[in-house]
């Protein structure tokens, strides 16, 4: 795969060899999917919400029997929690689903949570763990479930609104990004799922 292919990318700043200061130097959103190659010109590659699709959607294929959890999958799904970890995504500053002015968004957060929580209903699976604690960064129920508290304490925190960064170029009320927290991410309980779909109305 794409990511497996270009696991440095994860794993250079899991050991602190780069800096995730420069979006250049994150795991590439955006690539050449025939060859799957890294594109050279300068994109907004700090979205951790591409990163927490990604991860979702595993965990459903897998949990659905439609998709094996091969060493090499392992491979990028545990340096991905990792990589979660040292950029601390629950406050880090990202482009989102709009590709815009990074900032602590919601959105992000959110989608992040769904694919740890994914992955954490996963671990239950005997075959999972050890697939998951056979890798250059293993993994275990308790980092996932410490990442989740952080992510989901972070999420409430922000929720219903998208940004609440004082800053006015940052802050945001409302954005039909959250809606994906609803469906088909299935994050927030019925009472905030309906305050923001009143809000993305609105």
């Amino acid at each position: 795969s794409f990511y497996h292919r270009h696991l440095h990318k994860f794993t250079d700043i899991i050991e602190g060899r780069v800096s995730a200061a420069d979006p250049m130097d994150r795991p590439h959103v955006r690539f050449d999917g025939d060859q799957l190659s890294e594109l050279p010109e300068k994109w907004s590659h700090a979205q951790n919400d591409a990163l927490g699709y990604l991860l979702w959607l595993v965990c459903e294929l897998v949990a659905a029997d439609q998709f094996a959890l091969t060493a090499e999958t392992a491979d990028v799904v545990t340096a991905l929690v990792h990589y979660w970890q040292a950029i601390r995504f629950w406050e880090d500053e990202d482009s989102g689903h709009w590709e815009e002015a990074r900032k602590i968004e919601a959105s992000s957060v959110g989608t992040a949570v769904a694919g740890l929580r994914g992955l954490r209903n996963l671990l239950d699976r005997a075959e999972v763990q050890a697939a998951c604690a056979a890798t250059r960064h293993p993994v275990s129920a308790a980092i996932v479930d410490e990442l989740n508290r952080a992510g989901t304490d972070a999420l409430n925190s922000i929720l219903p609104a998208e940004c609440v960064q004082p800053d006015p170029k940052k802050n945001r009320q409302h954005d039909a990004a959250l809606l994906f927290l609803i469906w088909p991410l299935n994050v927030v309980d019925r009472r905030m799922a309906e305050t923001i779909v009143q809000q993305v109305k609105d």
